[in-house]
């Protein structure tokens, strides 16, 4: 279809926007659409948006530390021993609910779903290193073989373990150094392998029983040794 400048009637290009004999715009309407969608699409998000975000960013960390500020201030400054106890006693009530599929003492292997332990001996010390217990107080030490058979994998750790001594609850000691020459029991054994290793305990030195019980994380199957202290002169079970 023709197209015809509006000043001057001449024909002009349909995609023209300026009649080239008169240069009136032909095309105003379509120029000013043009412009109001250049306008639009500069546009951004309102102030109130913006402000809202960057308040948003500031804010929200300063309020999260507050929260862990008043949190940590409350446990340091409530009962801990009592609360650290609860959780002893939650953990220890959960190891008793378990039955003794195996039990022993000092040179016997005790076996529990193809995972045999056999208890070496178990001996007392003074101190260990440069790691010194409280007053009125010695290491507790139990020397282990063990042997996974079970044809998987297994976690063998001094975690697994707790004591019963004179019909108190004990849990294990953590020491970083190795005991005559022996590391921490703390080992992923694949099935066929052996390892070494000891679990520690910090005792009363007037001690004159002690269960050592190891039970696995999951499942309610244990097994316990018996250990009795016949001697306070010396440091070997």
């Amino acid at each position: 279809m023709a197209k015809f400048c509006s000043n001057c009637g001449k024909e002009v290009n349909e995609n023209a926007d300026i009649c080239l004999n008169c240069g009136v715009l032909v095309n105003k309407v379509n120029s000013k659409t043009n412009v109001n969608n250049v306008s639009n699409k500069k546009k951004g998000l309102p102030v109130w948006a913006i402000v809202l975000i960057i308040g948003g960013i500031v804010l929200i960390p300063l309020i999260v530390f507050a929260i862990l500020g008043i949190l940590f201030f409350n446990f340091v400054n409530s009962d801990v021993p009592e609360c650290v106890d609860k959780v002893c006693d939650d953990i220890y009530d959960y190891y008793e609910e378990y039955n003794i599929v195996d039990e022993g003492t000092i040179g016997d292997t005790l076996e529990i779903d193809g995972i045999y332990f056999t208890l070496n001996n178990a001996l007392r010390y003074s101190s260990i290193g440069d790691i010194v217990p409280e007053d009125g107080k010695e290491y507790l030490v139990f020397f282990f073989d063990v042997e996974n058979t079970s044809g998987e994998e297994r976690l063998i750790t001094y975690l697994n373990f707790n004591g019963l001594i004179d019909d108190e609850k004990i849990m294990t000691t953590f020491i970083f150094s190795d005991i005559d020459g022996v590391s921490n029991l703390n080992k992923e054994l694949e099935s066929g392998e052996t390892t070494s290793g000891y679990v520690a305990f910090e005792v009363d030195k007037t001690w004159e029983n002690f269960d050592l019980n190891y039970r696995k994380l999951l499942g309610n199957k244990g097994i316990t040794f018996y250990v009795t202290n016949e001697s306070n002169d010396n440091y070997e079970l």
